[in-house]
């Protein structure tokens, strides 16, 4: 599930071509259609805590967290003002980072070791994402990735 309004805000991902960075936009219509993501609007109460969520959180996780929290879901996202306002708000809402469902998938199916060093690096470069060192799997992250012993 993702709220309409983080679809909307949905923008793109950095992708090496011919040796050069481009911009690519993110296209979430394969996996809307394939029904792995459907996109849903905030019911009344949701949007009430919304907007109470708006003055400590930008748009898109102030919904996410509202609809997270009255239908029980679980909320992927690495953004530290997000993760702290579930910790310090104490929301009914587990949250999922880019490193454990990344870990998730590599165990799940075996992957082996060079296509998920290879996701991790198209992650790195693509979303420019790196996990905090607080993050609970950056020693994962970090051995897969190619950087530890």
């Amino acid at each position: 599930m993702i709220v309409a309004a983080v679809a909307a805000e949905t923008l793109y991902i950095e992708v090496t071509v011919d040796e050069a960075l481009d911009h690519q936009q993110i296209d979430l219509s394969p996996l809307l259609a394939a029904g792995l993501l459907t996109v849903t609007e905030l019911e009344d109460d949701e949007l009430e805590m919304m907007i109470d969520f708006a003055r400590s959180l930008d748009e898109g996780e102030a919904a996410t967290l509202a609809a997270a929290s009255q239908r029980g879901c679980e909320i992927a996202t690495d953004d530290r003002a997000a993760i702290r306002f579930v910790s310090r708000n104490d929301l009914p809402v587990q949250i999922l980072r880019t490193s454990t469902v990344i870990r998730n998938w590599a165990e799940s199916t075996g992957q082996d070791v060079e296509i998920v060093r290879e996701a991790l690096v198209r992650v790195e470069m693509s979303a420019r994402f790196v996990p905090s060192p607080t993050d609970p799997e950056i020693a994962w992250w970090e051995q897969h990735a190619g950087r530890s012993d």
